[in-house]
């Protein structure tokens, strides 16, 4: 999952989740702007359950911008759209 909190075009917080119902993992959230890299979170462990993120940029992004989380080994590529 993704949440994007702010307004317009600017984000204040980027946050994400991801759930695993596997045995031991360990994962790191990578943040997309527009398909570019432009954030890598630390590295969480743990067993099943939810892992998560927090981000608090408190930027303007160009409008508009394709913001998506990918987990390492963690299937799933949650978007949404910053727009002003």
């Amino acid at each position: 999952c993704i949440q994007i909190v702010g307004s317009s075009n600017k984000v204040n917080d980027w946050d994400s989740q991801a759930y695993w119902d596997g045995s031991y993992l360990c994962t790191r959230s990578r943040f997309y702007a527009n398909n570019n890299l432009i954030r890598t979170g630390t590295v969480v462990c743990g067993g099943a359950g939810v892992f998560y993120t927090y981000w608090s940029p408190n930027k303007y992004f160009p409008s508009p911008t394709l913001a998506c989380n990918r987990w390492t080994s963690i299937p799933g590529y949650p978007c949404e759209t910053i727009t002003k």
